[in-house]
């Protein structure tokens, strides 16, 4: 503007607009996904977030940069492990199954979490007839479960939920789907569980308790 009085801010605003950059997270292989973002332009002052979905737990990434005539700027990046005051995220390959009466049937379950403090983490079945038990067994010992136990080392249980089926069944739950729930849930989610269990009327609400918080849960 000293040079040429006759510059509006905005003018010269335009001029510092960078225009194709490319941003990528890289750690020597692919990592993220996607593996490239381009942001067709910035303006002066303009933030943009970028959002990226690691392929693997990485101690580390490299974001690279590609603008103008500047190729492979880069910055070293050092992750810290989250989720040290959530639960563990809980899934099933297998979420629908079917079974005769007097009968057993096995979900299998994969409970993450990535995090470095120890933690255990009750387990529970919601929205199930009275009738059906329910247990969680140790894939590979074929224990009992009620609990599991998560820190940096072991950041991952593979566990298998079991229903026995009795021999009688009121007959609003034979030949029709029946919707559950398998839930990783910290000591007040349990305690609000077996609230809801006690004193509720009908189906436990799983997804309010989810979005409370403390609790995890995989529809089966």
């Amino acid at each position: 503007m000293l040079i040429d009085p006759t510059l509006r801010k905005q003018d010269i605003a335009a001029l510092l607009r960078v225009e194709d950059v490319f941003v990528s997270l890289t750690r020597g292989p692919i990592v993220a996904e996607p593996y490239e973002v381009r942001i067709p332009a910035l303006e002066l002052g303009q933030r943009q977030k970028l959002t990226f979905r690691l392929l693997r737990d990485e101690v580390a990434v490299v974001v690279s940069l590609s603008y103008l005539d500047i190729v492979g700027e880069t910055r070293s990046i050092i992750l810290k492990r989250g989720g040290q005051l959530g639960v563990p995220m809980i899934n099933s390959a297998q979420f629908s199954q079917e079974a005769d009466l007097n009968s057993r049937a096995r979900f299998d379950l994969a409970i993450e979490r990535l995090a470095e403090e120890e933690r255990s983490y009750h387990l529970a079945a919601a929205n199930l007839p009275e009738e059906i038990d329910a247990s969680f067994l140790d894939r590979e010992t074929g224990a009992e479960l009620p609990q599991v136990k998560l820190d940096g080392e072991t950041t991952r249980r593979e566990v298998d939920l079991e229903l026995r089926i009795p021999t009688r069944l009121d007959s609003q739950f034979v030949g029709t789907p029946l919707v559950f729930y398998a839930l990783v849930t910290d000591q007040d989610g349990i305690e609000r569980l077996e609230h809801e269990d006690e004193h509720g009327a009908g189906a436990i609400p799983v997804a309010r308790m989810v979005e409370a918080g403390g609790c995890s849960a995989q529809r089966l």
